[in-house]
């Protein structure tokens, strides 16, 4: 709707109806949970490790993950986060290496907000309108969200969001919907001044033995052509 202010945490919620209501309409905001509190540690971890032009020691990159704003609003979970964090990180690192670089992606920007005006219509030209008519009908909002990283494929160069997930199983179901993925490229695009092809999901499942994989999501015309009249709901 004009005047609505967008982003990329409420489109989440979009999955989820009811807690889009309870949330973003009734203003019912949800208690905080250990999955929530453990995922913003390790996004804050990774953001340690990527934002390091040198090689960063483990322990510190596990400090900055223990003194995130999110889990010093909720000590009840720092044991809890603690282990967690001490356990996966080390396999992390193991895998992809302890430099500050990846061997996958060149890394841009990290831990980057930015806003961005969408230009959108209510509705569709009906039928017999002139452009005139159609011109006067369309509005800008505004969308905004934090990227986790905006990275460079090594192989093909193309520009990609990193967006850090955790998950408790092996191989979760999609993890973006086509509006998110749409958002995510559509603010990556509006900073970086040049065409972003999807994002890349950098999944850290917590089984017993942690493991990781990385996905890609690539956003199709139809998506970005759709995604103007998501933000009218």
């Amino acid at each position: 709707m004009p005047g609505t202010h967008h982003g990329i945490s409420k489109l989440e919620k979009l999955s989820c109806p009811r807690a889009y209501y309870y949330e973003h309409v009734l203003g019912l905001e949800q208690p905080p949970s250990l999955a929530v509190v453990l995922g913003s540690a390790w996004h804050a971890l990774l953001a340690s490790r990527y934002h390091a032009h040198v090689a960063l020691p483990l322990a510190e990159a596990i400090n900055a993950g223990l003194t995130c704003p999110e889990l010093a609003a909720s000590p009840q979970f720092y044991d809890q986060v603690a282990t967690e964090l001490r356990r996966i990180a080390p396999a992390y690192w193991e895998r992809f290496g302890t430099s500050a670089t990846d061997e996958e992606f060149d890394v841009l920007r990290v831990e980057v907000e930015h806003e961005m005006q969408i230009r959108t219509a209510p509705e569709a030209t009906e039928a017999g309108e002139s452009e005139e008519e159609s011109e006067e009908e369309t509005f800008t909002v505004p969308l905004t969200g934090r990227l986790d990283a905006i990275v460079r494929d090594c192989s093909t160069g193309r520009l990609f969001v990193l967006e850090h997930k955790t998950a408790g199983w092996l191989r979760p179901a999609v993890f973006l919907v086509a509006h998110q993925l749409t958002g995510y490229t559509l603010l990556a695009e509006d900073l970086m001044q040049e065409p972003c092809a999807g994002v890349l999901m950098n999944v850290a499942i917590k089984t017993k033995v942690p493991s990781f994989y990385r996905e890609l999501y690539l956003r199709s015309p139809a998506q970005q052509a759709d995604f103007a009249r998501q933000l009218t709901w």
